[in-house]
């Protein structure tokens, strides 16, 4: 076994694990969304713009703590245990990938009517999810030697 495939090797397992990130991720904030708008709906319904300020920051917080489990378990990357860090990488996560859905996914999807197209382009979405996931969890690494309770940032 040479050195180039090995190094395909490790490319391809990367590759599989950014798409079952993004399949994790997807799955778990699709669930998190449908419970999500119950919540801000009855939150929305007793206190109009607190409600929603505060459906919004439990879905920041929510979608924190669901990539930070999904890196966590496939990539090994441990974050710092702070609500705040939790929100703030929601926060990120959740703009990058609207950002990213916008331009990769949703116009390719409604610009072209080609079904096996759109299929492809809803596997690449899912696979950029992975990417993004993955790139933002790194961003909110707790540093190596840092007790996890404790670490409250730089």
């Amino acid at each position: 076994m040479g050195f180039e495939s090995k190094w395909f090797i490790m490319w391809l397992r990367t590759v599989g694990k950014l798409f079952v990130h993004g399949v994790l991720f997807t799955v778990l904030f699709g669930v998190l969304v449908v419970c999500w708008a119950f919540l801000t709906l009855v939150l929305v319904s007793i206190g109009y713009l607190l409600g929603l300020a505060v459906g919004l920051g439990l879905l920041f917080l929510a979608v924190g703590y669901i990539n930070k489990a999904v890196a966590s378990f496939l990539w090994g990357i441990e974050a710092a245990a702070s609500a705040w860090y939790h929100f703030f990488h929601g926060l990120v996560l959740f703009f990058a990938l609207v950002g990213v859905n916008l331009v990769f996914v949703l116009l390719p999807f409604y610009m072209f009517g080609d079904v096996v197209l759109q299929v492809v382009v809803v596997v690449w979405g899912v696979f950029l999810d992975g990417v993004v996931g993955r790139e933002v969890a790194g961003w909110f690494r707790r540093p190596v030697g840092a007790p996890s309770e404790e670490y409250v940032g730089e």
